[in-house]
């Protein structure tokens, strides 16, 4: 198993100033829910971030071992530049084998990418928590802030992950790419913020309800990142085996 890992994380949005001042952006949440894990599975593990909606470059693909793609408060469907580009990048790492991670509009971006379909929902707003039920016949609660959702499933993934409010909540693909629309990087004193923020865009009672519910949310976040970090490196193997036999 690879002992390091090189992972460059696409930032796809930014929050709010306060909050991101409060908070961290998406990188430093990611950098922070990886890292632990990564450290518990003795696996040295480095980071760099690209702020794609900020019009940063994206990276040489074979550059990075994996990548991580975040959140962001647009849509995939938006005609912008950027998220053009980035469809067309993610199409150039699932065909040079280099694992992926997305969330949120991550998970949606790479659906899109491969052949699905993301609309706004019309079941509204996930916001706050949501119960997923999972392949393995666990369930977990989990941290969310939505609105659209994947409605049309790529032929090449595999639904490991849902909820009554999002059917097609969590990914796993024929090639080295997996997603999560819930935020598991994410903590419940951001959500909370954010609901704060957005309670009169969410519904006040809505808002209500979910902040009602936070402060006894069970969330399992860590296990999430350890199944990052296994996917990431059993999909490095693979990915050296192939190269070590051509």
């Amino acid at each position: 198993m690879k002992t390091h890992i090189h992972i460059a994380v696409l930032e796809m949005g930014i929050l709010p100033e306060a909050l991101e001042e409060k908070h961290g952006h998406f990188f430093s949440m990611i950098q922070t829910w990886l890292g632990a894990a990564a450290q518990e599975a003795m696996v040295e593990i480095s980071f760099q971030r690209f702020s794609i909606c900020n019009r940063d470059d994206l990276p040489q693909a074979e550059a990075f071992d994996a990548y991580v793609i975040s959140g962001s408060k647009h849509s995939v469907y938006e005609d912008l530049p950027w998220i053009h580009d980035s469809k067309l990048f993610l199409n150039e790492l699932r065909h040079k084998n280099i694992p992926m991670f997305g969330i949120c509009f991550g998970h949606q971006l790479m659906a899109e990418a491969f052949g699905g379909k993301v609309e706004k929902s019309s079941k509204g707003w996930g916001f706050g928590t949501d119960t997923y039920q999972f392949a393995d016949g666990q369930s977990q609660e989990v941290l969310v802030v939505h609105q659209d959702q994947v409605v049309v499933l790529p032929e090449t993934a595999h639904v490991i992950g849902q909820s009554a409010h999002c059917e097609y909540g969590a990914l796993e693909y024929d090639f080295a790419a997996k997603s999560t629309q819930f935020h598991p990087e994410f903590n419940p004193a951001l959500v909370q913020d954010l609901l704060l923020q957005y309670q009169d865009t969410v519904g006040i009672d809505q808002a209500q309800a979910a902040l009602a519910h936070l402060p006894s949310a069970c969330l399992n976040n860590q296990a999430f990142a350890q199944e990052v970090i296994a996917f990431f490196q059993t999909n490095l193997a693979n990915l050296s085996c192939a190269n070590r036999s051509q």
